[in-house]
């Protein structure tokens, strides 16, 4: 229950994070929030597959409970900004 707490947290900290990036700077600063943290993830990944026992793991929770989130809310938050502003 507490890993799915976490995840959440992570999940709304990235879209006040990429919210607030895209009202200060532009719906686009969001959205590339979003992919820099994809790169992380894919990083993450990577190193997950070049270690082996605990720090494997260690990796994979980083990875998919902190990274993946945040990236997904940020990535929401530009999105729905750009058509927010597509529309008016």
């Amino acid at each position: 229950m507490e890993a799915f707490a976490i995840g959440f947290g992570a999940l709304i900290l990235g879209g006040v994070l990429g919210g607030v990036l895209a009202r200060v700077i532009s719906p686009r600063a969001a959205l590339f929030l979003s992919l820099g943290l994809l790169g992380v993830f894919v990083i993450l990944m990577v190193r997950r597959q070049l270690s082996e026992g605990w720090d494997a793991i260690g990796y994979f929770v980083l990875a998919v409970f902190y990274v993946a989130p945040a990236c997904v809310g940020s990535g929401l938050v530009g999105l729905l900004a750009m058509w927010g502003s597509r529309r008016r």
